[in-house]
C-alpha cells in the first residue's frame, strides 16, 4: 500500500508526484503528506526484505506538513528547471502562498522564508506559469500574483466566475508552445492561453475561451484529468466518462457508466512509477 489515509473521516482533495521521488497527498483537513516512492538508493535491491519491521515502517512513514492555525488547500509541484522560487508552492485557506525547497539528504521539504499574503481567501487550486501563479478559489474566482515581487497582477480580459470549480490543469501547447491552463467547473471547461513573453510585468495577457459545456441539465462534471501530452482532457461526470479534444473543442470518446465518476487519472503503459 503506497497511501493509507491516517484520518478515516478525511477526504483526499489532490495528489501529485514530485519528480518521481515523492508522492504528495492533500486532504480536506489541511494536512499535506509526503510519501517516498523509492527505497534508499544506498541499499541493494533486496535490502528492503531484510529490514526489520520498525526500519521498514520508518522508511514508509510519510512526512506530514501542517499549517498550524491555517489549512493547506492547494499545492503545485515545480519542475526542476523552473525551481527558482522553490520546489513546492502551497496555498492556504486564508490566502497565504508558501514556498518550500526539497532537501535530498533528508528527503524533506523545508520552508523558504518568503510568502505572499494575497488576501484572496478559500484557495482551491493553483497553476504555476512563467513568473507568476494563477489562483482559483472555491467560489470560481481567479487572481494572478507575481512570484518575483509578490504583487497582484491585472489581466487584459475580464474573468467570468466559474461556479462549482472542479479542477485546474496546466500544460504547454504542442502547437503554439505557449503555456495554458484549463479551468474545469461542474458545467463547463474554460481554456486560458498565456502569452510566453509578457510585455508588461504588471499585467497578464491571456486568450480566454470556453472549449466545452455540458449538454444536459442532469449531468455534471465530477472529476477531470489531462493527458500527458496536454492534448486531451478526460472528464468524469455523473453519467460516465468523456474525452475532449482540446484543439477541436469536441467530444472524441464517450462511455456511460451506472455511477458517478468521482476520480480520474491517466497513465501510460508501461508507467515509470
Amino acid at each position: 500500500t503506497l497511501y493509507k489515509n491516517e484520518l478515516p473521516h478525511s477526504t483526499i482533495t489532490d495528489m501529485q508526484i514530485f519528480r518521481n521521488q515523492a508522492f504528495l497527498v492533500l486532504n480536506d483537513t489541511g494536512k499535506l503528506s509526503v510519501y517516498y516512492l523509492k527505497w534508499n538508493s544506498t541499499r541493494r535491491p533486496s535490502a528492503p526484505s531484510r529490514l526489520s519491521t520498525n526500519e521498514a515502517m520508518h522508511e514508509r512513514l510519510p512526512f506530514v506538513m501542517d499549517c498550524q492555525n491555517d489549512k493547506f488547500t492547494c499545492f503545485n509541484v515545480v519542475e526542476q528547471h523552473e525551481a527558482s522560487n522553490g520546489d513546492l508552492i502551497v496555498g492556504t485557506m486564508k490566502g497565504v502562498i508558501k514556498f518550500y525547497k526539497w532537501i535530498p539528504k533528508s528527503n524533506k521539504f523545508e520552508i523558504i522564508p518568503k510568502e505572499i499574503r494575497t488576501e484572496f481567501i478559500d484557495l482551491f487550486r493553483m497553476a504555476h506559469i512563467n513568473h507568476y501563479v494563477m489562483l482559483l478559489n472555491s467560489h470560481g474566482d481567479v487572481k494572478f500574483f507575481n512570484l518575483v515581487n509578490t504583487g497582484a497582477l491585472g489581466t487584459n480580459v475580464k474573468w467570468q466566475k466559474q461556479e462549482s470549480p472542479v479542477s485546474l490543469h496546466q500544460g504547454i501547447c504542442n502547437q503554439t508552445k505557449l503555456p495554458f491552463a484549463l479551468c474545469v467547473s461542474a458545467e463547463r471547461v474554460v481554456q486560458v492561453m498565456h502569452q510566453k513573453n509578457q510585455p508588461n510585468t504588471s499585467l497578464v495577457f491571456l486568450d480566454y475561451e470556453e472549449i466545452f459545456a455540458i449538454d444536459s441539465n442532469d449531468n455534471r462534471i465530477m472529476s477531470s484529468a489531462m493527458s500527458k501530452d496536454a492534448e486531451y482532457l478526460i472528464l468524469g461526470t455523473s453519467r460516465g466518462i468523456m474525452v475532449i479534444d482540446r484543439h477541436e473543442k469536441k467530444i472524441v470518446s464517450r462511455r456511460n457508466v451506472s455511477d458517478q465518476v468521482l476520480s480520474l487519472d491517466v497513465y501510460r503503459y508501461p508507467d515509470e512509477v
